[in-house]
């Protein structure tokens, strides 16, 4: 969650928001934060073993954030070693209005059944109804939509890094559909 606190980035509200009807279910929750800054989707997707665990059920990754400029063709790489990890595990991406390519090819994967149930998420798309509003008429969730939570001076406040309105939508939106 760089330009905000560790446990304000959305796997961290993800884990708060799930451990408790986990643990209910008798499930065992291990949420994992591998966030690697300007690391590019290739070449280091070929190395998610050693970034994530061997054993992840999910994976997140931001291609925009971290391969500014890189081609299809690397992103493909990506999501192939991606899914064929030990778990074969759901794919979260978050995406933008001009990467139809990229939501082309997972498609592609989906309708092939290499891909079983990524989740997409389109920041941008969310936040469109309101970006014109006042302030005041926002709704909660949507207000201060990017201002960050580190403190002064922290590194990472930058538009390319996720607010900390937006990591806490992304963990609401992913716990809702966990649960």
């Amino acid at each position: 969650g760089r330009g905000n606190l560790y446990n304000d980035s959305f796997p961290s509200v993800l884990a708060g928001i799930l451990e408790e009807p986990f643990r209910q279910l008798g499930v065992e929750l291990d949420v994992r934060n591998s966030a690697i800054a300007n690391i590019g989707s290739f070449p280091y997707g070929w190395c998610l073993d050693s970034f994530l665990g061997a054993d992840a059920d999910v994976v997140s990754w931001d291609p925009e954030m971290t391969s500014r400029g890189h081609t299809l063709h690397a992103f493909e790489a990506y999501l192939r070693n991606a899914i064929t990890m030990n778990q074969s595990p759901m794919l979260v991406l978050r995406e933008y209005q001009y990467t139809q390519n990229r939501r082309d090819l997972i498609q592609k994967y989906v309708d092939v059944g290499a891909m079983i149930d990524p989740v997409v998420i389109n920041m941008e798309a969310a936040f469109a109804p309101f970006k014109d509003l006042d302030e005041s008429i926002v709704p909660l969730g949507f207000q201060d939509w990017i201002k960050f939570g580190g403190p002064d001076g922290a590194p990472g406040k930058t538009r390319s890094n996720l607010s900390l309105q937006q990591h806490d939508l992304i963990g609401n939106m992913l716990a809702i559909y966990f649960l």
